[in-house]
C-alpha cells in the first residue's frame, strides 16, 4: 500500500508551539493584546499583527528553530516505521516552502533522519497534493488541512484528517478524523483487511 503523510500538525504538533511562541513574542515585544483566534492554523491567523511581525516571530524570536526541532507526535515514529517495515511505501508530502524554511527539503530530511522515521520519498513545496497523490498512486493519505484533505479525497484517495484544534469542526463523510497515530495504524489495517 502507498501511504502519503504530511509533516506539520500531522507528524508534529506545530500549532501548540506556534501559539506559545506567538504569545511569548506578543507579551514581551508587542502589546500582549494580539491574540485573536487561538484556533487558527498559522500564526498570521492566530494573531492580529502584520506580516512583518510574523516574520520577526519566525526568524528573530526562535519559532523557525523550534519548528525544525519539534518532536514527532506520540507513536508517529513507531507506526510509520512498522508500516514501512511491513512493506508499505511511505511518501512524505509537505507544503513546507522557502518562505518559512530556508531549505525545506534538506531541513525536512534532517528532521526525519534525526527522529529515525523511515520513508521512501520526500516531497516539499507541494502546492497540489491531490495531483501528486494521483501520480504516486497513493492508497491512504493523512493531512491536517481540511482543503488539502478535500482535494485528495476528491481524486478518490482514502483520506484522513489529523484532528487539531483548528480543524475539529471540519466534517466530510469521506474523511475520518484521526486523534492518535495508534488509531491511524488500526484504520490502515482495516483498509488492508477490506482490500482482501
Amino acid at each position: 500500500m502507498n501511504i502519503g503523510l504530511d509533516i506539520d500538525d500531522t507528524l508534529t504538533n506545530s500549532h501548540e508551539n506556534r501559539l506559545a511562541y506567538g504569545q511569548k513574542f506578543d507579551y514581551e515585544k508587542l502589546s500582549g493584546k494580539n491574540l485573536i483566534n487561538p484556533y487558527g492554523r498559522d500564526t498570521i491567523e492566530i494573531f492580529n499583527w502584520s506580516e512583518k511581525n510574523d516574520f520577526r516571530l519566525w526568524f528573530e524570536e526562535g519559532l523557525y528553530e523550534a519548528e525544525k526541532n519539534y518532536p514527532p507526535r506520540p507513536f508517529a515514529k513507531q507506526v510509520i516505521n512498522y508500516l514501512w517495515q511491513d512493506g508499505h511505501k511511505i511518501f512524505i508530502i509537505s507544503s513546507r516552502n522557502k518562505v518559512w524554511f530556508h531549505e525545506p527539503y534538506e531541513e525536512s530530511k534532517e528532521w526525519l533522519e534525526k527522529n529515525e522515521i523511515k520513508y521512501d520519498q520526500l516531497f516539499v513545496e507541494v502546492e497540489d497534493k491531490a495531483k501528486l497523490c494521483k501520480e504516486l498512486d497513493i492508497d491512504v493519505f493523512m493531512d491536517d488541512e481540511p482543503l488539502k484533505c478535500l482535494e485528495v479525497a476528491n481524486v478518490g484517495v482514502k483520506t484522513f484528517i489529523y484532528d487539531n484544534i483548528f480543524n475539529k469542526d471540519f466534517r466530510d463523510v469521506r474523511i475520518k478524523h484521526i486523534y492518535t497515530w495508534i488509531q491511524f495504524y488500526y484504520e490502515v489495517k482495516k483498509k488492508l483487511k477490506n482490500k482482501k
